[in-house]
């Protein structure tokens, strides 16, 4: 099992955290990935790292290994700020680093949480999709995350988003593409989260 956590600008260093390797020390702005190897270790800082997020301090994925995800709820988070923005083009997609879902995950819920609207270079619009490789809308569809959108947390809206609906998420990765009425790398301000609770059925 891996514990990927970043540490959110603005919010000083993370950690230390005994129960992960190395003290669990993240530096402000940078992601750190940590092994665990047992479901116990992380049931024992699990509180933590949930209140640390809760408090805007970090966000944390976990990514189980086969042997040890059957049965339990994990969750995929994918933040996108303005600066992840490079693109010289009205829109850009970003996908999930860590990749696909494993084999057997099967999505519960789904959430966009957004702390700061998007605006900057001029824009006077912009718009999120969210989804994933293949079925690019269907977390969020067209949804407004400009100014005066609100900072919001939303549960996936729009003609194509069907967020409340279980499916399948094997081999799947979870993406999300920003449209703006400029140049993406324009935008100076703007930052969201998407989150999926999912399990994975073994065999």
């Amino acid at each position: 099992m891996q514990i990927r956590i970043t540490a959110l600008d603005g919010q000083g260093d993370f950690g230390p955290l005994m129960g992960l390797p190395n003290g669990g020390n993240v530096p402000e702005g940078t992601t750190r990935t940590f092994t665990l190897q047992h479901q116990d270790d992380f049931d024992r800082i699990r509180l933590n790292l949930d209140t640390a997020q809760t408090a805007g301090e970090i966000t944390y994925d976990v990514v189980g290994s086969t042997g040890d995800e059957g049965g339990r709820v994990y969750k995929r988070t994918l933040r996108i700020q303005h600066s992840d923005l490079t693109a010289e083009a009205v829109n850009e997609t970003v996908t999930d680093a860590i990749g696909a879902f494993p084999a057997g995950a099967r999505m519960l819920g789904y959430r966009k949480k957004v702390d700061t609207e998007f605006s900057g270079g001029g824009a006077t619009s912009c718009t999120i999709d969210a989804g994933f490789n293949g079925a690019t809308d269907e977390l969020d569809d067209g949804q407004d995350i400009f100014t005066g959108a609100g900072t919001t947390e939303t549960f996936g809206a729009g003609v194509n988003a069907a967020p409340e609906t279980p499916r399948n998420l094997g081999a799947l990765t979870l993406q999300a593409t920003i449209t703006a009425d400029v140049n993406v790398d324009l935008l100076s301000a703007g930052d969201l989260t998407l989150e999926i609770l999912y399990v994975v059925h073994t065999a």
